[in-house]
């Protein structure tokens, strides 16, 4: 499309670059991340949009979304899913920048050292890189991959939440 491209760069210069984007394992990471959550969406979505979908229903559907995605908030999940993602960019000729390819220890909470914030109005999005960092995202660990798989999964938990106005459950 030709909103895709840049004005001040040239058409193959962007593909290009868009190209190399998708051949990050840290992207590739995120995507498989998205592909575990989205199916779980899926069938409460489809009620929703149901001609016989009634609240009581939907809240039940959501609450059981909302307990599904959190359960993926744990170190096995992490770990199952790095490793899947290892293997699926070995096959595709993705390099895998980790060694041994093995992810590090996490806690199951997330939660490692302190991390730089985003800029306030970027809250609601997933950054990829952002140039003022002090170390770039090839040179991220896998605990960091792990902090942002329980940072997106914590945004459609409290998106959920807040949309059909549930208390936080914990």
């Amino acid at each position: 499309p030709k909103y895709f491209c840049s004005p001040k760069k040239p058409r193959g210069e962007t593909v290009f670059s868009v190209l190399m984007q998708l051949q990050q394992f840290n992207f590739v990471f995120i995507l498989h991340v998205l592909d575990a959550i989205l199916p779980i969406l899926s069938g409460t979505s489809k009620y929703m949009q149901g001609k016989s979908a009634d609240v009581a229903n939907i809240l039940t559907l959501v609450n059981s979304v909302i307990a599904a995605i959190q359960s993926m908030k744990s170190s096995k999940s992490f770990s199952e899913l790095f490793q899947a993602v290892s293997n699926f960019c070995q096959s595709e000729g993705i390099t895998v920048p980790y060694e041994n390819n093995v992810p590090l220890p996490v806690s199951d909470s997330g939660k490692t050292s302190r991390r730089r914030r985003p800029p306030g109005n970027l809250q609601d999005f997933v950054l990829l890189s952002n140039i003022g960092n002090r170390e770039s995202n090839m040179e991220a660990g896998p605990e960091d991959l792990c902090r942002e798989m329980f940072e997106i999964l914590d945004k459609f938990t409290s998106e959920l939440q807040r949309r059909f106005w549930l208390t936080a459950q914990n």
